[in-house]
């Protein structure tokens, strides 16, 4: 039985408005970076599995008309979509959804319906890939049931303004078909979900697709940027990042095709 911890998140705020939380009893491979982003509108930038709720953690970053963008389907990302009321995704991604909520967190479960191996990091998976659950009497390691309300799809080139700032919708594919990021011109801030982050980069799953991975990487490098918020993992430089992209167009076989 899995031992109940509190506060389930952690939460690590930084300059220009921008606050990065995690599950830190999740296992790394669904331990996804949560982005919020203030302005006249509380931006989030996916949700977490769903095993807690993110507005009852923080109702003071739900304040201003809360909007949240999924930058792709998976469980990691949008378990925790059915909290929010305003949820934004690519068209690309709606097939995946059934496939993600309400997902039992043991290896087994999310191997089968993910379709990645048993060794995605480079070890084997551990039974489950959660060691605790919040408190309360009928929590289990399962995640969130997902968007629940009516979603607004969005493609390249819309935009989400914050009233201070906007932040426009770049398209990101290769991990999955329909993953996305934010790009914010006036604050060089890019948002790349699992497009890009530091470790492992995951592009051999059932409906990843390296070749678009390898034109992901360009589009990331013609970008005007100075910090990426990643999907996994704190915020990177911009120049550390196009490093990281290099690096898989020089390492992939793909990537030249």
């Amino acid at each position: 039985m899995l031992k109940a911890v509190a506060p389930w998140f952690i939460r690590e705020s930084y300059d220009n408005g921008i606050t990065r939380i995690v599950e830190p009893h999740v296992h790394p491979l669904l331990r996804a970076s949560i982005w919020h982003i203030r302005g006249e509108r509380d931006l989030w930038i996916d949700a977490g599995t769903g095993i807690a709720s993110l507005p009852t953690a923080f109702p003071e970053l739900c304040e201003h008309d809360p909007l949240l963008v999924l930058t792709h389907a998976h469980v990691d990302h949008a378990g925790g979509a059915d909290a929010f009321d305003q949820v934004f995704m690519h068209a690309f991604e709606l097939d995946a959804l059934p496939t993600v909520s309400s997902m039992p967190l043991d290896a087994a479960t999310v191997v089968k319906r993910l379709g990645i191996g048993r060794e995605p990091l480079g070890e084997e998976l551990p039974e489950m890939l959660v060691d605790a659950v919040p408190p309360g009497p009928e929590v289990q390691a399962i995640s969130g049931a997902g968007p629940t309300t009516p979603m607004r799809t969005i493609v390249e080139g819309d935009q989400i303004d914050l009233g201070d700032r906007t932040f426009t919708v770049r398209e990101l594919p290769g991990h999955t078909p329909g993953s996305i990021g934010l790009h914010c011109r006036e604050s060089r801030i890019l948002v790349t979900g699992d497009a890009l982050y530091e470790g492992t980069l995951i592009d051999d799953l059932p409906t990843s697709d390296g070749v678009a991975y390898a034109q992901t990487m360009r589009t990331i490098l013609s970008l005007d940027i100075d910090l990426v918020l990643p999907g996994h993992g704190p915020p990177l430089a911009g120049m550390k990042a196009k490093v990281i992209a290099q690096r898989y167009l020089d390492t992939r076989p793909h990537s030249g095709e």
